[in-house]
């Protein structure tokens, strides 16, 4: 992660800041040089962003309370407060307003999307002859640019589908008889979009309430829910180094077709951020300057101004954001070197869309047209002198495709460009999930694409990694989610998880039971010579990994949704993650035992039905922060399941001090006691045989049970003295203190293994499930303690 930062910022300093052609309205005074200086240093200066978020349960119960519709009105009842989910308070909803809800769910849903499509169609109309460039411009500025005291620059995690909205109208209209945008035209249309995204949510949410199956309800529900508020699935340094895996060894190629490779568009990405940080505010400043200047006020900011100060302040930055976020298109300058014009032209042509050039927008289920092709290529704005011919300019309306789904927008351009890209995706996607694993076990032996020898002959595994005493098979699946299955199609789904997970589930099936069940396990490559034995002597676990694109909708935390939807077996504990998620995970975890640790503790708790995980960053802060899963699922009431907060606020901080988004903030890191922690780093740097279970069950002891070891110590030592041992825990572990000088057999689970020492340790028992060997039912790990 360091090195990615420090190569961003040597790339941002070599591409010179250069005063964009001017594309806005003449008559608009465009930044002074002490603007554009000042900007340089509040950029260097910001500390954080002050983008006052509100949170998507308040502002759309607001909404809904003010709808005054019986559906909703029961919904508020019985909705949980944000402070429960933030304190991760147990909530049970009333039983009769639960069905209460089922029965007004079905009207409900046929209301609400009748309303949505009307409210769209107003949308549309709003939309309909007001001038592009200006008006896009003006929605980014309302949905998109965060302020950071007084420097603004673009989010870096984008999450608007009024913008989304508002540019698929824009494609999908002829560019005829244009009239000026005006700001009144600009609030009208983002108040449109707005109502559009409540229906839109309303109908999300009666669907996972409609007379159906509750799986199929839910899984809809949520669809529709991910559909409707998730942008960006990827930190970008993430997301930058998948695309790169995904487009070696085809830059020859893209430059051959296409006019540009990806090394060409990595530069222009990082050349058009660092114009977007240099020139947004120096232009706002501007507005402010002009608007002071036409209405005679001076208020200390926007909304202390009049309604005209506001008004014409709104008018000034919608067209001078048009110089500040737009790239020229054949009229230079350009944001790369004058030599690269022509690769800059191709990367704009081949990623931007023309008005009236995509169907016409009837719902917001639609593929959304942006969303591998992020510019809207529209006409300079109108001026005063309307006959007045200015280049074409290209308006980012979705920079997330350049940013946190790069490797989505890179998949699909190479996708679109050869035929024969799905082979190849596969094995690429294979390979990067191989590199990554070798990243965090560092002298792991690692092949791809070799064979064994199965039932139906020799057979192809995708990835095979062998560190100390574990195996992980890899069977990887290129294949992004269909748009009908991301939108709510539950059928589609279902359809395409069986044709990915299910049968990868199959084949690491087939491979696991190849290692565990052959002595030696032989691997081949395609000439049939042997390149890998494992004995079965040497083979503690075996896990499974099935890496993915895009996570397939983190269903990698739900496995026992998908048992219930058919896909997977009940027992079937494969580690489906994306690629831009395993390399999150890495950073996080980046020493060999707290890795292997999650592994055990993924394949421990993902296929409990009692707790509800959104994402992976979720079921990692869970295995972060020590919590005491065993004990919170005890205090459910039958059928109740655990929901924890979201946690992924923890995360979005540490990257964002890393990549200078925000302050610096403290890496995550696996919260324990300091014996622990002390005990773990050193068993790791020693390496004793069996170092790897026991420094994964240490890192697995909960927070709760590690403290109670320091609170208890000197009572558990006095108890051993007097009975010889001391044993205690819950379901899922067993501390064992053993006297001094005695030698005591502890029965745990059935096995009976003899404790003997010369002074008195700790034992820990923690119960491990799948494993091959009998003993490791009580998995007993010993380490030694002062008590």
């Amino acid at each position: 992660m360091a090195r990615s930062k420090r190569r961003r910022k040597t790339r941002t300093r070599q591409i010179p800041f250069r005063r964009p052609l001017v594309m806005r309205a003449p008559e608009l005074p465009g930044p002074t040089p002490e603007q554009l200086d000042e900007a340089v240093q509040k950029h260097k200066s910001r500390g954080a962003p002050h983008w006052k978020h509100v949170d998507p349960l308040t502002w759309f119960s607001r909404w809904l309370a003010e709808l005054r519709d019986p559906f909703g009105d029961v919904y508020l009842q019985v909705a949980p407060e944000p402070s429960t989910m933030e304190e991760n308070r147990l909530v049970v909803p009333d039983e009769a307003a639960l069905t209460r809800l089922r029965e007004l769910a079905p009207e409900a849903v046929t209301r609400y999307e009748t309303a949505q499509r009307q409210a769209l169609d107003v949308l549309v109309q709003a939309v309909s002859g007001a001038d592009p460039a200006p008006l896009l411009c003006g929605m980014v500025l309302l949905t998109q640019l965060e302020p950071w005291g007084t420097y603004f620059e673009p989010a870096s995690r984008p999450t608007s589908l009024d913008l989304e909205l508002v540019s698929a109208i824009v494609t999908s209209l002829p560019c005829r008889d244009r009239r000026r945008a005006t700001a009144e035209d600009l609030l009208t249309v983002a108040s449109a979009a707005r109502q559009v995204r409540c229906w839109a949510h309303a109908v999300g949410l009666a669907h996972s309430f409609a007379q159906e199956s509750d799986i199929a309800a839910g899984v809809r529900g949520d669809l529709l829910t991910r559909w409707l508020a998730w942008r960006g699935s990827a930190y970008p340094p993430h997301a930058m180094a998948a695309a790169g895996a995904l487009a070696s060894g085809h830059h020859n190629n893209l430059r051959a077709r296409l006019g540009f490779g990806f090394a060409d568009l990595a530069d222009f990405t990082i050349a058009l951020r660092h114009k977007h940080e240099m020139s947004i505010t120096p232009a706002l400043d501007a507005a402010w300057d002009h608007t002071t200047l036409v209405t005679g006020e001076r208020p200390d900011c926007v909304q202390a101004g009049s309604l005209r100060f506001q008004e014409k302040w709104l008018e000034a930055a919608m067209g001078l954001l048009v110089d500040a976020l737009g790239v020229p298109i054949d009229g230079g300058p350009h944001l790369l070197d004058a030599s690269r014009g022509q690769t800059e032209l191709a990367i704009l042509r081949a990623l931007g869309l023309m008005p009236g050039s995509t169907e016409p927008v009837k719902s917001v289920l639609i593929d959304p047209p942006h969303r591998a092709k992020p510019f809207a290529l529209v006409p300079a704005p109108l001026g005063e002198d309307d006959d007045e011919v200015r280049p074409e300019i290209a308006v980012p309306v979705n920079l997330s495709a350049l940013t946190t789904d790069l490797h989505l927008t890179v998949e699909a351009l190479l996708a679109r460009t050869f035929p024969k890209w799905p082979a190849t995706r596969a094995r690429a996607v294979d390979s990067y999930a191989v590199e990554l694993l070798q990243r965090v076990l560092p002298g792991s032996l690692a092949l791809t694409n070799v064979f064994i020898d199965g039932r139906e002959g020799r057979q192809e595994v995708d990835g095979v990694v062998v560190y100390d005493d574990v195996v992980i098979v890899i069977e990887g699946k290129g294949a992004p989610l269909r748009v009908a299955a991301l939108r709510g199609s539950v059928d589609k789904l279902v359809g395409q998880l069986r044709e990915l997970v299910t049968e990868g589930s199959k084949q690491l099936d087939r491979d696991r039971s190849h290692v565990l069940g052959n002595d030696p396990a032989r691997f081949y490559d395609a000439s049939g010579r042997c390149v890998l034995e494992i004995a079965r002597s040497s083979v503690r676990r075996c896990y499974q990994m099935l890496p993915c694109l895009d996570g397939l909708g983190d269903v990698g935390t739900a496995l026992p949704r998908l048992a219930a939807l058919g896909v997977l077996d009940e027992t079937a504990r494969p580690w489906i993650v994306g690629i831009a998620d395993l390399n999150a995970v890495i950073d996080v975890l980046d020493k060999p035992a707290e890795f292997i640790g999650y592994l055990e503790f993924r394949e421990r708790w993902t296929g409990e039905p009692g707790l509800v995980v959104a994402d992976e960053f979720d079921l990692l802060a869970l295995y972060l922060y020590q919590v005491d899963l065993s004990a919170r699922l005890a205090m459910l009431p039958e059928d109740g399941q655990l929901l924890h907060a979201p946690s992924q606020a923890v995360f979005d901080a540490w990257y964002d001090g890393l990549a200078g988004n925000g302050p610096v903030a403290d890496k995550p890191r696996i919260k324990t006691t300091p014996r622990l922690r002390r005990f773990v780093d050193e068993v790791q740097r020693t390496k004793p045989e069996g170092w790897l279970a026991t420094t994964t069950a240490a890192l697995q002891v909960p927070i709760t049970v590690a403290t109670a070891l320091d609170q208890l110590e000197a009572q558990l030592a006095r108890r051993a003295r007097r009975h010889g041992a001391s044993v205690s825990g819950d379901p899922e572990h067993r501390l064992v203190v053993v006297a001094q000088d005695e030698e005591y057999p502890i029965a745990v689970d059935g096995s009976v293994p003899a404790a003997t020492s010369q002074r008195e340790p700790v034992w820990l028992f923690l119960r491990q499930r799948g494993s091959r060997l009998q003993l490791e039912d009580a998995g007993l790990h010993q380490w030694s303690t002062d008590v």
